[in-house]
């Protein structure tokens, strides 16, 4: 008897072929012409159920593995089972200095949080926003009239270092029984939430946490989108129904904003004029993280689980917070000249950036490792 083997063919024709050896091959049909017989629409039909079987069964068993799955929502599924969240959409980043002149007494000029700023780069205008408060302060001495009052005369107030993230502000009110987010363009680190008017803070894992803590924590979902979980009363305070949960969160271009040299503002309130001068044009900006990232990093988060103890879990901790390090090098205090022992040296080389922010030198990651000393190299 001929063998057809159908399960290892994914080839319409090839099938078919196989059909035909194995139909030519029985005595009754050793002479019979099928191709020119009504055998043949029956042959297409046999070849193309086996073609659809064998496709359908080679993919939906694949997509049963991290290791082969292709589509990302099947590799989210299998990534969640392992207690990693994909990275979402950064926004690019920018550090500006900011320039204000109004008439007020006083030498402090608040610039409010999520203060907009309007960047543009070739012929597209994005925006930019402030993600804390800034104070901004003049040198100007008060003036005062014949009579000994303080004449409102118009000053500049300046700051620098003011760090604005490319984006839009999006609220939206959610119910507990759907806590999905909305939008798949968001940039999570910029998630504020609240419950009946409440702040929870984000945690990204269950440790010390009680059960009347005030805490959310997140999960990837489908279509890159993101779901907000509470602790069940067990590792946080759980909202009940009818309780309104309100998440606060900025949107992003992502890379499209990278490379923005030129700002201004439509006015700031209580100013009379803004002048905005670029001291590092926006970068950082990304796509939430592939499905190739997910594939690579998800084992091995799972097998760091948020500590670092060896030299590759520190690179494996920054890796997955900081996407833009191009090359790391990490190694312990003991092989310096001096030696510095109880320290952890990391150097890294970060991609498309001219320097790092303070909170990028001390990740959160790392900060409860309190000896540890980060070193900056940036080409």
């Amino acid at each position: 008897m001929a063998n057809i083997s159908p399960v290892q063919n994914l080839d319409f024709f090839e099938t078919k072929s196989a059909l035909k050896t194995y139909l030519s091959n029985q005595d009754r049909f050793a002479d019979y012409d099928f191709e020119g017989s009504n055998m043949n629409v029956l042959l297409d039909l046999l070849a193309y159920n086996t073609f659809y079987n064998n496709y359908y069964y080679n993919m939906a068993i694949s997509e049963m593995f991290l290791d082969s799955a292709q589509e990302r929502n099947s590799i989210v599924s299998h990534a969640k089972e392992l207690n990693y969240l994909p990275r979402s959409r950064r926004s690019a980043k920018a550090n500006v200095t900011i320039n204000i002149t109004a008439t007020q007494a006083g030498n402090f000029f608040i610039i409010p949080k999520d203060t907009k700023i309007n960047g543009k780069c070739g012929n597209t205008t994005f925006s930019f926003l402030t993600e804390k408060a800034y104070t901004a302060v003049t040198s100007q001495i008060l003036q005062r009239d014949s009579k000994g009052d303080i004449i409102l005369v118009p000053r500049t107030y300046s700051v620098s270092g003011v760090e604005v993230f490319q984006g839009r502000l999006l609220t939206e009110t959610l119910d507990i029984t759907d806590t999905v987010l909305s939008n798949n363009m968001i940039d999570t680190r910029s998630l504020y939430v609240e419950v009946n008017g409440d702040e929870y803070v984000y945690k990204t894992d269950i440790f010390g946490i009680t059960a009347t803590d005030k805490v959310f924590y997140l999960q990837p979902e489908e279509d890159n989108k993101y779901s907000i979980q509470f602790g069940q009363d067990k590792f946080g305070k759980q909202p009940t129904a009818g309780d309104t949960i309100t998440a606060k969160y900025r949107i992003t271009s992502g890379p499209d904003a990278n490379g923005v040299n030129s700002m201004t503002s439509n006015g700031i309130a209580g100013s009379a004029g803004v002048s905005i001068t670029v001291n590092t044009a926006s970068a950082g900006g990304m796509i939430s993280e592939t499905g190739d990232s997910i594939r690579t990093f998800a084992p091995k988060a799972l097998q760091v689980q948020e500590r670092a103890v060896t030299t590759r879990d520190y690179e494996i901790l920054l890796r997955n917070r900081f996407p833009n390090i191009e090359a790391i090098s990490v190694y312990g205090g003991d092989e310096v000249e001096p030696p510095q022992f109880g320290k952890v040296i990391i150097s890294v080389d970060v991609t498309g950036g001219e320097g790092a922010a303070d909170f990028e030198i001390a990740p959160s990651e790392l900060r409860n490792h309190r000896r540890v000393r980060c070193e900056i190299e940036v080409q």
